[in-house]
């Protein structure tokens, strides 16, 4: 199912770019799970929480998607002194080695008014491999130097428009849901100027969610979605005259609940790294606690001379 939420959350305000992703005819390589993260829900957001999901979906091109995605909390971190979170994502297609990265959240996120839509602005580190000593790949997540010239405020989003439909049953992973049902709808378009035509691409996703408070992480027992692709051209200066879209694509798909749980061990992070935030200090370094099973030990008592 290609759509910028289950591909990549950092990619979330890009809808044209996820065209190029369902025209190229590609399956997905790996998800970055922090777009699919209940932001409305930080409480209930405890290391060990995951939840795993079924993913499936089909083009009119011919590409289609199988496979499943994991998301953890493994961990926290007071990073430059600010208390945040750690999102772990696996990937796994059959006939492929799992893939799994990790991100570090501010928990400054769960104050912004479009979590969802922002996340990437909250990222603060990244892991998506090991170096060739077997540590973890940690890198500084910082602005791509283009950003820092677009005049656009953080505000520019594509237009989204949300219904609440009411309570619906829903069963998955072998339970029943009494499930909110939202209708989100989508979409965005770009106009470009080619020799003698323009060109217009229209990219939307109508997506129908039934969310849940039983589920961690999330909160999402299903999702499904539709992602269509349209274009039309003109000559140049006879937009009067252009015809309707064109369907160039159009794709659906749904991620399934399969199960959740409190108990989850990271594939990353070692035990050593699997840290909660009362394990720092207030400048971000990590306190010294004593080995697990080791006895406590006090200086002898010098005896009194009578």
């Amino acid at each position: 199912m290609r759509r910028a939420r289950w591909i990549l959350a950092w990619n979330v305000l890009a809808l044209l770019s996820a065209s190029v992703v369902f025209a190229a005819g590609k399956g997905v390589d790996f998800i970055n799970g922090i777009g699919l993260i209940d932001y409305s829900s930080h409480p209930a957001l405890k290391p060990g929480a995951w939840v795993k999901y079924h993913v499936t979906g089909a083009s009119q091109l011919g590409s289609k998607d199988d496979y499943d995605v994991t998301v953890l909390i493994p961990g926290e971190e007071r990073f430059w002194g600010e208390d945040c979170f750690w999102v772990e994502t696996w990937t796994e297609k059959e006939g492929q080695p799992p893939m799994a990265v990790a991100t570090l959240l501010s928990y400054s996120v769960f104050t912004d008014s479009l979590p969802t839509i922002r996340s990437q602005y909250y990222m603060r580190k990244s892991i998506d491999g090991l170096t060739p000593d077997g540590s973890l790949a940690e890198v500084v997540v910082r602005r791509p130097p283009s950003t820092l010239k677009k005049r656009g405020p953080l505000t520019e989003l594509p237009s989204v428009t949300l219904d609440t439909l009411g309570i619906e049953p829903v069963q998955v992973a072998g339970q029943s849901f009494q499930c909110r049902k939202v209708a989100w709808h989508e979409g965005k378009s770009a106009t470009l100027d080619q020799r003698d035509s323009s060109l217009t691409t229209e990219v939307r996703e109508n997506r129908m969610l039934y969310l849940s408070p039983k589920v961690p992480v999330t909160g999402l027992c299903r999702e499904d979605i539709e992602h269509s692709i349209k274009r039309k051209t003109w000559a140049i200066g006879r937009s009067s005259e252009a015809a309707n879209f064109n369907v160039m694509d159009i794709a659906k798909g749904t991620a399934t609940l399969v199960a959740y749980g409190d108990d989850g061990k990271s594939r990353l992070f070692p035990p050593e790294r699997r840290h909660v935030l009362a394990d720092f200090d207030a400048a971000g370094q990590l306190k010294v606690r004593p080995a697990q099973g080791a006895k406590k030990t006090t200086a002898p008592v010098a005896k009194k001379k009578s």
